[in-house]
């Protein structure tokens, strides 16, 4: 991610203007005051360098060297950490207070320490209040950080601990979806996912040097394409070797092996090995151990390790024999099949930095004909110099300019026009559902044969089809009032225009007919304040509607033939 998407997305969490970042990347000042009179109403700070420290502050980060290059330089790396810990913070405050609040890192600390922290200790055997202690009980590695800083502010680690035991409203109509412009909050938060069948999951227990050579020899990716890149910061993933040489036990590492495969994928533990093997390779040192830390281990003192590379002459061998011998538990999901997948994907995703459902879909529905047709059509995963010009027009138009924005943005959006274009129902139900736009497109996906070449080719063309005619055809056809692309008007646009296809191939409708109807219905159907699954779906009905009666019988009919069973489904009385 880039200085300038950082900073865009955080101006998005916290409804700011975004920044126009100078030459050199330089992030403006008063942006950053902005964002810290957001988080914290009692802010003074004037200057640039000391506010960038107070948001850190504010956010329960630590300071590290890394936030910042020589001449005090805010880095990339220091702003995407400003942004991840923000939206962990905004995730939380959204579950705690309700959706479009602000998040308060203030006061959803005080309430976390008064109302949550006690009830989730009631039934520890715990004479203590002090909040480090309460916390390390129900989770040995918050052990490893303050619990607080001196603005009585959680970590950022602990905060991460709080989404995953502070579960998120279920997504049902009524429930915020469409928050902003670009951002389906059902694509960024799955709903809950319920196992349906049973998996085959061998359990065992592995040294870490076994783990590390795998990885080494390409027999264990930690980066296929659907995971998320490195997101601990140096800090974090040096505690993690820490927490290895003390013993500490961590959680399982979860792999899959794709059907009739023999290599392996992470699915859960991707930031534990990775830490572990740029350790290993002396890219990281050892933590820095204070003298009231040192204690005798198993032929040496702890204190012999701090700040050093494990490739420094005089680390202790004796440690690195106890960090290569160290045991992990893995748990290896062995040919799982497509419809549990997705599944599998957001339950072990279901805390601390999570995939989005864009990134679980493209974990569970990678070998799909569409899929990979839409992930190929749209950009995705290559560089900008193979793009063709629809892809380049495609990806900036949706980018409101800016082609190269958060990964699986555009393919988000295609995906959320093959859902609602088609309404079909949740796999082995039937009926018309209105279904919450993630569910739309996994059900659009489950319905789908995922080994049709054909049907994969049909699609793409359809797809670059219907874009091109909203362009032509249709008076502002992806933006809203002031001319941002809008994920739903645009959605609403190409179901329209595909509605139409039948009319516009036999030249029943021309250019300034199709511009008369869509001012007309876009006059009387209006993007819904409050987006829901429930509002979406009325959404898309009444412009269907209304185009609907805006039509002759004749060209009623044309139009019925091919999408009969679509419109069957939001329109059932459109001959009545």
């Amino acid at each position: 991610m880039t200085k300038q998407e950082s900073c865009d997305s955080i101006s998005d969490i916290l409804k700011l203007d975004h920044p126009e970042l100078s030459e050199g990347s330089t992030i403006p000042g008063e942006f950053l005051h902005n964002v810290l009179r957001c988080i914290d109403s009692e802010v003074k700070a004037e200057g640039k360098h000391e506010t960038f420290d107070e948001i850190l502050k504010i956010l329960g980060v630590e300071t590290s060297d890394d936030y910042k290059s020589e001449g005090s330089t805010i880095t990339e790396y220091g702003i995407a950490t400003v942004h991840d810990s923000l939206k962990d913070w905004n995730q939380l405050s959204q579950r705690m207070m309700g959706p479009s609040t602000t998040p308060d890192p203030k006061a959803i600390s005080r309430s976390i320490l008064v109302d949550y922290l006690s009830e989730w200790t009631s039934t520890i055997k715990q004479y203590t209040e002090n909040p480090q202690e309460l916390f390390a009980a129900l989770d040995i590695e918050l052990d490893q950080y303050p619990a607080v800083n001196d603005s009585g502010i959680l970590s950022i680690h602990h905060v991460q601990f709080c989404l995953s035991r502070i579960p998120e409203e279920p997504l049902v109509t009524g429930a915020a979806e469409d928050v902003t412009d670009n951002t389906d909050t059902s694509e960024d938060s799955p709903s809950a996912s319920y196992l349906v069948s049973a998996i085959n999951a061998q359990q065992n227990t592995e040294g870490i040097e076994t783990l590390i050579n795998r990885i080494k020899r390409g027999l264990l990716d930690l980066n296929p394409p659907w995971q998320r890149q490195v997101v601990w910061a140096p800090a974090k993933q040096k505690a993690l070797i820490r927490s290895v040489v003390l013993g500490f036990p961590l959680p399982s590492i979860i792999l899959f092996r794709p059907k009739g495969g023999v290599g392996m994928e992470i699915v859960d533990g991707k930031q534990r090995l990775t830490s572990l093997l740029r350790f290993l390779d002396g890219q990281i040192p050892f933590p820095r151990v204070k003298p009231q830390e040192d204690v005798q281990l198993n032929g040496f003192r702890l204190m012999d390790c701090s700040n050093k590379a494990i490739t420094h002459p005089d680390f202790p061998s004796a440690c690195k024999e106890t960090i290569l011998s160290s045991l992990l538990h893995t748990s290896t999901l062995i040919d799982v099949e497509q419809s549990t997948i997705y599944d599998v994907f957001t339950i072990y995703n279901s805390k601390g930095t999570r995939l989005n459902a864009a990134e679980i879909r493209n974990a569970a529905y990678q070998e799909h004909a569409v899929h990979k047709a839409m992930v190929e059509r749209t950009g995705e995963l290559v560089e900008e110099r193979v793009w063709d010009s629809w892809t380049t027009n495609f990806r900036n138009l949706v980018g409101n300019g800016n082609p190269n924005a958060l990964r699986y943005k555009y393919l988000g959006f295609i995906e959320r026009y093959l859902g609602y274009s088609r309404a079909h129902p949740e796999l082995g139900r039937t009926g018309f559902m209105k279904l919450t736009t993630a569910k739309s497109i996994k059900a659009f996906y489950d319905t789908e044969s995922g080994n049709s070449r054909a049907a994969a080719k049909r699609m793409t063309a359809e797809v670059v089809t219907v874009f091109d005619r909203c362009q032509k055809l249709v008076p502002n056809p992806f933006g809203d009032p002031t001319g941002k692309f809008h994920a739903l008007k645009a959605t609403n646009s190409m179901i329209l225009i595909r509605l139409l296809g039948p009319l516009l191939d036999d030249g029943d409708i021309k250019v300034k007919r199709a511009e008369e109807l869509f001012r007309e219905i876009y006059s009387k159907v209006q993007i819904p304040d409050n987006q829901n699954s429930g509002t979406i779906w009325q959404y898309h009905i009444d412009s269907i509607q209304e185009l609907w009666n805006l039509l002759p019988k004749m060209q009623k009919k044309k139009m019925d033939g091919p999408a009969s069973n679509y419109l069957e489904k939001l329109l059932p009385d459109r001959w009545d």
